[in-house]
């Protein structure tokens, strides 16, 4: 049983201050590892509680050890990449840290909410974008202009991408109207 673990734990969760949301995104701030370390540390700590992540064949382990028993839980995670490289493989460590933090610690948020809505908004702006390009048979100076082909099925555009476009497509406008 793990039962001093839980008590510890029910002790500190009762001190664990609303963590920031320091991090910036194309959609919403959010709390980062840091964050969240900084809401929950010092009632961890007075409670003999310690996190220990460390990653094994590409599975994340996130610890929490109460120190006085040895009891501990675990939050797992697979870590996947979209992209290749180190620094995409680090940017996936810290994504999945700081969701296993949130679920192991029991954090609740709506940062996962708020960015699937960013998401959501994103995909419906280049669907909006698209349509307009294609109503307007702008396709071929859409795809000379900024290499992207807006008859593709999965069609992905970057945030800033997405701006530079729509400014674009404001300028032909405007010329058209004078």
């Amino acid at each position: 049983m793990m039962i001093e673990l839980l008590k510890a734990f029910l002790q500190a969760k009762q001190s664990f201050l609303e963590p920031e949301k320091n991090g910036k995104s194309n959609y919403k701030p959010f709390s980062t590892v840091e964050d969240i370390n900084n809401a929950t540390f010092k009632a961890l700590s007075a409670n003999n509680l310690i996190i220990i992540p460390s990653v094994k064949d590409n599975i994340l382990s996130v610890r929490l050890y109460h120190t006085l028993t040895g009891q501990w839980i675990e939050e797992c995670r697979a870590l996947v990449s979209e992209k290749p490289g180190n620094q995409a493989i680090g940017s996936a460590n810290t994504y999945m840290l700081r969701y296993a933090l949130k679920n192991l610690l029991n954090i609740c948020g709506n940062d996962d909410e708020d960015e699937a809505q960013g998401e959501q908004d994103h995909v419906d702006q280049i669907t909006k974008v698209k349509q307009y390009i294609i109503k307007n048979n702008m396709l071929d100076s859409i795809k000379e202009k900024f290499n992207i082909d807006f008859v593709s099925e999965k069609l992905q555009v970057e945030e800033s991408k997405l701006v530079e476009i729509i400014k674009f497509i404001k300028s032909k406008k405007e010329t058209k109207n004078v």
